[in-house]
């Protein structure tokens, strides 16, 4: 289990997004967070294993921040990887 770090999330707004819109949303960014865990991970022994549980971690979150699909493309799909990038750093920080 992954630690949950609240704080540095944003809470979303009540009835700011549809739950389609999320579902398309989280959709969209599982393709961006896997390849970047699968890459990161990808000599590292059980490395697959642990970027589907990262990557599960990170949708979590970022379906907790969701507030709107309406950002541009390169927009949303940084602030997806900024978000895997934390939960990145925050393995490194338990594991290291």
């Amino acid at each position: 289990c992954m630690p949950h770090d609240a704080s540095s999330l944003s809470h979303p707004r009540p009835g700011a997004a549809r739950p389609d819109d999320l579902e398309a949303s989280l959709q969209a960014a599982y393709v961006h967070v896997h390849r970047y865990f699968r890459d990161w991970l990808r000599d590292v022994p059980g490395g697959e294993r642990l970027a589907h549980d990262l990557v599960r971690e990170t949708l979590a979150r970022i379906a907790r921040s969701f507030d709107s699909p309406g950002e541009p493309e390169p927009q949303l799909i940084a602030r997806w990887l900024a978000v895997a990038h934390l939960v990145a750093q925050e393995l490194a920080n338990a594991t290291w």
